[in-house]
């Protein structure tokens, strides 16, 4: 897993939506990326393990876990 505090940084090289789920699989973000560098900020979530599911336009899908470190 990715390890973070504050923000996270996605590089996309496509415009997309980025979702946040925690691991029991609630949605606790929606936010739409552009291409290039995205910061996400992350600084109201607790402590713990998340998921990252990125749809870019293409439909091709990435998913990624991270953790939030407090």
């Amino acid at each position: 897993p990715t390890c973070c505090k504050d923000n996270v940084n996605i590089d996309s090289y496509d415009k997309g939506v980025l979702e946040l789920f925690s691991l029991i699989g609630e949605k606790l973000l929606t936010t739409k990326i552009d291409k290039g560098i995205n910061m996400i900020n992350l600084n109201n979530l607790h402590q713990g393990q998340y998921f990252i599911r990125i749809i870019l336009g293409n439909k091709k899908q990435y998913n990624q876990q991270i953790s939030v470190i407090k």
